[in-house]
């Protein structure tokens, strides 16, 4: 049974304007989202069955979620083998066929919760 709650954020430098993190625990994960958008996000990913390696990271546009827009990678001093995407970092267990399914419904009903 998956599990949905936001929690209010306060932003250290501006306490006046304030901001909603969403949690998502399914499968003994939790995931943390900043954003609609990157809930999307993660819900089309988790929806394909194949995905691209992990060093084609470049060809796919970042999200900036603080802009709401989608900018291109920026190549600073490092290697593109120096980093990873925000999927590479997930535990291997979430990807396996009957896990990804739960989270796929998962993701689903937290982004019509949420939207209300």
């Amino acid at each position: 049974m998956a599990r949905y709650w936001k929690e209010l954020a306060q932003n250290r430098s501006d306490n006046l304007h304030s901001e909603w993190n969403y949690f998502v625990h399914v499968c003994s994960f939790t995931f943390c989202f900043s954003s609609l958008p990157q809930i999307e996000e993660y819900h089309a990913y988790f929806s394909q069955k194949m995905h691209s390696s992990s060093s084609d990271i470049y060809s796919r546009p970042k999200w900036d979620y603080v802009k709401g827009r989608q900018e291109k990678f920026e190549f600073a001093d490092s290697h593109h083998y120096e980093r990873q995407s925000e999927f590479d970092k997930l535990p291997l267990y979430l990807f396996e066929e009957p896990k990804r399914q739960k989270v796929v419904k998962a993701l689903e009903r937290a982004i019509r919760e949420f939207s209300k």
